[in-house]
Order: structure tokens, then sequence, then C-alpha cells
């Protein structure tokens, strides 16, 4: 008997919505009171529900975007956060690492060819390049990376893909530029948000191939920039 005269699911649904709209009529009629008057609307007027609705979520979204923003920066003064950047080579791949401890903050590099180590002709090209960094685990690659403590990132400087010369990685691994093996000199500037208290670090490393095809990089120079 009771499965005879139970209501069909839809019939719910219908109902929920139906009490819900009168309800969120009945808060905008008395929460927006001011509001209303303001704009010169009616309390009960069809646009109030949805101007109240409208308005929670934009207060609530700015809310809470700010409450991040204020904890990250909070989280940089009390666990200070330090990046450690190594050199690796030896094989037939060179890379940067970016070692982090600390507060979490992201990581973003710009590089650029500053002179080959030999003169050759034609010259490499000199224009800047957004770098890639490499994150562990499997992780995705990306132009800006957010490192936790005891997290690192990778930037590969140069590789050899079935080539005879030394291949310079612009950025991603689909863009290149073939050098001698007597190698050229890269600038990358690593940026860090929040900038303090690490800042732009610039650093300059040689890189070259020996008569083995291993690749060599070398740290020749670094600051941070002002």
């Amino acid at each position: 008997m009771d499965a005879a005269i139970r209501k069909p699911w839809f019939i719910h649904v219908v109902e929920w919505l139906y009490d819900g709209w009168n309800f969120s009529q009945f808060v905008g009629a008395f929460g927006l009171g001011a509001a209303a008057s303001y704009v010169h609307l009616e309390g009960n007027t069809p646009l109030a529900p949805w101007l109240l609705v409208g308005t929670a979520v934009l207060v609530g979204w700015s809310l809470v975007f700010m409450a991040r923003r204020a904890w990250r920066w909070i989280r940089v003064v009390i666990d200070r956060p330090h990046m450690v950047i190594e050199a690796e080579s030896g094989s037939a791949k060179a890379m940067l690492e970016i070692g982090h401890s600390g507060a979490p903050i992201t990581y973003s590099a710009v590089g650029r060819i500053i002179r080959p180590l030999q003169d050759v002709i034609p010259a490499p090209p000199r224009t800047r390049f957004q770098c890639e960094l490499q994150m562990a685990e499997g992780r995705p690659n990306a132009q800006q990376v957010t490192l936790q403590d005891g997290e690192w990132a990778h930037i590969v400087l140069a590789d050899q893909v079935k080539s005879e010369r030394l291949q310079i990685r612009r950025g991603s691994y689909s863009r290149r530029t073939e050098v001698p093996d007597s190698g050229v000199e890269i600038e990358l500037q690593i940026r860090t948000y929040p900038s303090h208290p690490i800042g732009t670090v610039v650093k300059r490393i040689r890189v070259t191939r020996d008569s083995l095809e291993a690749i060599h990089a070398v740290i020749v120079d670094d600051g941070i920039m002002p």
C-alpha cells in the first residue's frame, strides 16, 4: 500500500526546488532590504534572491582569496624559505636542480644564451625563453611550479637527441638550438613568488660536451637581482 502511494523521485525534486525558491525569496526580502531600496527594487522582486546569491558568492570568494594570500605571506614570515641550486652534468643531459626548503613558494625561470665559448657562424640566438621546470614523482612539467618543503625541480639545459652537435634546450623539449661541442654560456633568471625573501636569482652556466659525448654544466657566476 505504501509503495503504491509513494511519490516518484522527480516529484520530490520539484518540491525541493520549489521550497528552496520560496526560501530564497524570503531571505532576499529581508536580507536585501537596504540594497533593494537603494537600487529602487521591491523587497519581494524576483531579482532579490539572485542578487543575494550573487553578492554572497562574490563576498565569500573575495574573503577566501584574501585569506589565502594573507596565510601565504604569514607562512613565509614564520617558516622562511630557502633555495639551493646545483648543476648536474657528466652524462647525456645537463640540468640545473632547484632544491626548496621552508614555506611553499612558486618558481619560474627565464633563460637566454649569452655567448658561444668560441666564435661560430652563425651565432646562436640570444633571445630570451621561458624555461620548463620538471617536477619529481611524475608530476607534470610547467613554466611555474610551487614547491613544498623538501621538494625540488629540474631545468634541462642541454641534451643530445640523435645529433652530432650539442643541443641547448630553449624551454620545452621540442625547442632546441644546435651549437658546437665547445659550448655556450647561458644565463638563467630564477624568479620566486612571493618575491621576499629570495627574490630573483641569476645564474650563469657554461655548457660544453667532451670527446666522450658527456655534457658538462658549470656555474661560473651567480647573484640576486635587486
